[in-house]
């Protein structure tokens, strides 16, 4: 730390729950004071001790020891062999984006071409309801805030077509710029299973892929 560096007789104030060196109102450096006690708690449950070394008005050192286990090969090996099959899993899947904004749908085009998966895109709701009526999707992104027919009223007619159909839901992933308490509930009491707020970028759309198939 190349910080304002801390006295002897202020360092037995470091490692206290909400304890701070410069408790004046104009403090230069901001904080909780709970970041080296939850490091000193975390380091003391792995059977390590916190040490630091301290110049006043120069620089503070922090060191730690611990004695880990070397992790297992066979666990590497499993990571990747579930890589690969996610991979393989998303070759073959096909998407249903439902969303009127063109910049967002240039967006999403990008997205799911970067992760080589076959797609469709919804100029509106009603748009989306039809195209999931007369084709099969693995998921579906929606869109909460549409022209014709929204996000939400969509997601209900989807479902009471599954209902009809005695078929499976598929899975529903509400996006919005909403990003207000109450709305991820809002997107649930409609049918849909999960929420990725605006902006979204490829690792958002990657992960609910990968969660939801």
């Amino acid at each position: 730390d190349t910080g304002i560096g801390i006295s002897k007789q202020d360092k037995n104030k470091l490692f206290k729950n909400f304890s701070q060196i410069d408790q004046s109102a104009t403090k230069k450096y901001s904080g909780t004071g709970l970041g080296l006690a939850i490091s000193q708690r975390l380091v003391s449950m792995m059977g390590g001790e916190i040490q630091v070394n301290s110049i006043k008005n120069k620089t503070t050192t922090f060191s730690f020891e611990l004695k880990l286990n070397k992790a297992k090969v066979e666990k590497s090996i499993h990571i990747i062999d579930k890589k690969a099959a996610v991979n393989k899993i998303k070759s073959h899947i096909k998407v249903l984006v439902a969303e009127d904004n063109k910049s967002n749908q240039k967006l999403m085009e990008f997205i799911l071409k970067k992760l080589k998966v076959t797609f469709d895109i919804a100029q509106n709701g009603e748009e989306a309801v039809k195209m999931y009526d007369n084709d099969s999707y693995h998921i579906i992104f929606m869109d909460c805030q549409m022209p014709v027919l929204n996000g939400f009223d969509a997601t209900k007619q989807i479902r009471s077509i599954e209902e009809k159909k005695d078929q499976k839901p598929v899975p529903i992933i509400a996006l919005t710029a909403n990003a207000l308490k109450g709305d991820e509930e809002k997107c649930r009491s409609y049918g849909m299973d999960d929420y990725i707020s605006k902006p979204f970028k490829l690792s958002l759309i990657e992960d609910a892929i990968k969660k939801w198939i």
